[in-house]
């Protein structure tokens, strides 16, 4: 499996941010058959009072949780 990370937006307000960045997965399986897919991952960071931003969740899964209503 090869992951590599695609586009990135961060949308920031005051000592909040969303990240929405995209993860792109390439796989081969045993028979040689390539196949990839790419997931819009959704991540909220907070700024501590030392001022490192600290993720408070993370959504890896992005908006394809609605998918599996």
């Amino acid at each position: 499996i090869s992951v590599t990370q695609g586009g990135m937006k961060v949308i920031e307000g005051g000592d909040t941010a969303l990240v929405v960045m995209e993860t792109v997965l390439n796989t081969v399986d045993r028979d040689g058959a390539e196949s990839s897919s790419v997931r819009r991952a959704t991540y909220v960071f907070r700024k501590t009072a030392e001022a490192k931003w600290l993720c408070i969740i993370d959504n890896s899964y992005g908006t394809a949780l609605l998918d599996a209503q």
